[in-house]
């Protein structure tokens, strides 16, 4: 199964090797949802898994249906 974002490295690179903890630190205010949800990121490692598990969905939509529609568009 096709994946934008397995299948460019260039991307992989720069997400693994941003220094994204102190961002993180900022968008997720502190980890102050974790104490409400349960599914809240509690710290950077874990904001950080959640941001790559995203993308992972993104490139796999983008792979699967985007692309293959792209050139009628």
């Amino acid at each position: 199964m096709a994946n934008y974002f397995h299948d460019n490295p260039d991307l992989k690179f720069t997400l693994e090797n941003l220094e994204l903890a102190p961002i993180s630190d900022l968008i997720e205010d502190g980890y102050r949802a974790a104490e409400k949800y349960e599914t809240a990121p509690r710290d950077a490692t874990d904001a950080l898994d959640n941001y790559r598990r995203a993308l992972e969905v993104v490139g796999e939509v983008c792979a699967d249906r985007i692309e293959p529609r792209a050139r009628t568009v």
